[in-house]
């Protein structure tokens, strides 16, 4: 397995929750390899990534068998689909 060039430092800094984020990680290729390598760092307590969902379905199973704790799905990428079902904006309650 290449390492993502992350796990050391992660384990030199004692990192204990590591949120992958930024773009859509689903898109790389080696994203598994990734969450695995991170996982693998004995301080990573918590290990997630944030995504669209687009590509979860086809990658959970790995995802999961790799190690990652917890999925965020951004609400941003829901729009479209409220949008053509016509279900109306979550507003901030107060």
């Amino acid at each position: 397995m290449k390492s993502c060039g992350l796990s050391r430092p992660a384990g030199t800094l004692g990192m204990t929750d590591v949120r992958l984020t930024g773009g859509e990680p689903l898109l790389r290729r080696n994203i598994v390899d990734i969450i695995r390598s991170l996982k693998s760092v004995d301080s990573v307590k918590d290990l997630s990534i944030t995504t669209n969902g687009s590509l979860l379905a086809e990658k959970l199973d790995e995802l999961k068998d790799a190690g990652l704790d917890r999925i965020n799905i951004s609400l941003d990428s829901m729009k479209n689909i409220l949008i053509s079902k016509k279900i109306p904006p979550i507003h901030t309650i107060k």
